[in-house]
């Protein structure tokens, strides 16, 4: 599941939200593992910005001219059952143009 929103504010103020959700489940030998992940990230840019263009958290928002830019990501992951540490994952990352 994936959602977006962008848009800006008289051209010069920039803005896109980004999140994805995935679950999945799997049984072998009448185990089960289950497992979820949460990824979302928001970008903001002070210029003559592309919001639009601002696809994903890997490929950025770098390198457009007359743009200055600065995001945040959260990443959130939960796994159960056998084969594999069980339990909530974090991380984050902020960066800046």
């Amino acid at each position: 599941l994936r959602g977006y929103v962008f848009g800006s504010f008289i051209c010069l103020v920039s803005i896109r939200g980004d999140i994805t959700l995935e679950y999945s489940q799997q049984t072998f030998n009448h185990e089960t593992v289950r497992t979820f992940t949460g990824d979302g990230w928001v970008a903001g840019g002070l210029g003559f910005c592309d919001a639009d263009g601002w696809k994903s958290w890997q490929t950025r928002w770098w390198d457009q001219p007359f743009c200055w830019t600065a995001g945040a990501r959260l990443i959130i992951g939960y796994r159960e059952g056998p084969g594999g540490p069980s339990g909530w994952t974090v991380s984050y990352g902020v960066e800046f143009e």
